[in-house]
């Protein structure tokens, strides 16, 4: 997405890039956590008249073949310009019902 959008990319334009992106994976981490798997088509259709739309099987399809294991869910993230670069900060959730069985297994 960033390549392809390379010329246009600022804060502004970086938020609504991985706001979509966000949206995505946790869609994808919580059909899963809830045993079920999503497809595009039911994701397009929460997104009709959104840009990204193109994005969306290419998305699924990377975050099932190189992140499959992964269950976080993104939580609270912003993007600033700092020293004339942007700045992404994420923080990572798992679903109250995984922190249980963590810390069960004396992981937190």
């Amino acid at each position: 997405m960033l390549d392809a959008e390379a010329a246009q990319i600022d804060e502004h334009h970086m938020r609504d890039m991985l706001g979509f992106a966000i949206t995505v994976w946790n869609s994808v981490v919580a059909a899963a956590q809830a045993g079920e798997t999503l497809n595009a088509a039911t994701l397009r259709a929460d997104f009709s008249a959104d840009r990204w739309l193109a994005w969306v099987e290419p998305l699924l399809t990377r975050k099932r073949e190189r992140f499959g294991d992964d269950v976080r869910l993104v939580g609270h993230w912003h993007v600033r310009r700092h020293r004339g670069q942007l700045d992404i900060q994420m923080e990572t959730r798992v679903s109250p019902a995984l922190h249980t069985q963590l810390e069960a297994a004396g992981m937190r």
